[in-house]
């Protein structure tokens, strides 16, 4: 049951990162909401930051590359993998799993099609290195949470998430978690929902035409990774 909350929660990820309807209202994919900075861990002596995107063809461009900076405005680089830019090797390529070995923001520059030398949206990435990842998390925004269906204003989504160390032991109480409003068309534009730090939300008339997002953080000294997850839904 745990993995098929994981691949369910993976499904609904790919699905925001693609072109999608919500209500008869088609949300096209462009740069500002390109690309999302899902989770980190480490595993097996190796830590791993993974980053979902539309993949190249879906914005009609040839490929991605990318970028780091220390602060999110200045200094971008190319992330090197074995001393290489690390870039889009196809076309439907859709996600990164690397080792940024530090905290720092993300984005993608854009080669080809009519984005070509525009950048993606950015967001932080906090580096994970205790030897423990989150090994599953699920959100469920089930008509079954408040007997409004989603995606009515009133609907409720409920999150778990599991962290373990390598040998598999549980690690309970290191989260914290922030509810956040985002953007569908700009995800960089997003909104801290002040008192919102339980596992649970209930849409309000605030949240209408945006997305919900929620960040766990690890206590630094147990799990100091990340994991964000966005609602599949935008609130009407």
């Amino acid at each position: 049951m745990k993995g098929f909350s994981l691949l369910l929660s993976v499904a609904i990820i790919v699905a925001l990162i693609g072109c999608q309807m919500e209500d008869g209202q088609s949300i096209t994919k462009k740069p500002s909401n390109l690309m999302f900075a899902e989770q980190s861990g480490r595993m097996a002596s190796s830590s791993y930051t993974n980053i979902w995107f539309a993949p190249p063809e879906d914005l009609g461009a040839t490929s991605y590359t990318l970028q780091t900076s220390p602060d999110g405005n200045t200094n971008w680089t190319n992330f090197l993998y074995y001393y290489e830019d690390l870039t889009t090797d196809d076309s439907r390529q859709n996600n990164f799993s690397v080792d940024l070995s530090t905290d720092t923001w993300v984005r993608l520059a854009i080669t080809g099609g009519q984005y070509d030398g525009h950048y993606s949206n950015k967001m932080y990435a906090e580096h994970c290195s205790t030897d423990s990842y989150i090994q599953n998390y699920h959100v469920d925004e089930s008509m079954s949470n408040t007997g409004i269906k989603a995606p009515a204003a009133g609907y409720g989504l409920v999150t778990e998430f599991t962290v373990v160390q390598e040998d598999a032991t549980v690690l309970e109480n290191i989260l914290t978690y922030q509810w956040y409003r985002v953007n569908p068309d700009d995800w960089e534009d997003v909104a801290l929902i002040d008192g919102a730090t339980a596992l649970t939300y209930i849409t309000t008339g605030d949240d209408k035409g945006y997305h919900l997002m929620i960040k766990a953080t690890g206590d630094d000294s147990n799990f100091d990774g990340f994991i964000s997850f966005m609602s599949e839904h935008i609130v009407r």
